[in-house]
């Protein structure tokens, strides 16, 4: 789940028990900057819409940073959409 205004993806597990948060405000790799959708793949790898850095970020199930693609000049529901397919 996404905290945008806390720049923070926070982790519950499929009862809705919190497991950790991934809170770090910046563009540098790995941090937010106003998260806005989040989804996971069959792997358990995590992808972020990382709205005002315009990229989506992908971590690892352990959160730690793997990549990220530069959507620049692309508006939100574009990266939200790439989410989808």
């Amino acid at each position: 789940m996404t905290d945008r205004n806390n720049h923070r993806v926070q982790v519950f597990d499929a009862d809705g028990k919190f497991i950790t948060n991934w809170q770090s405000y910046g563009s540098e790799p790995g941090r937010f900057d106003r998260p806005e959708a989040v989804t996971a793949d069959s792997e358990g790898n995590i992808y972020v819409v990382d709205k005002n850095n315009n990229r989506i970020q992908k971590f690892g199930a352990d959160g730690n940073y793997i990549t990220a693609w530069n959507g620049e000049n692309t508006d939100e529901r574009t990266l939200k959409n790439a989410l989808r397919n």
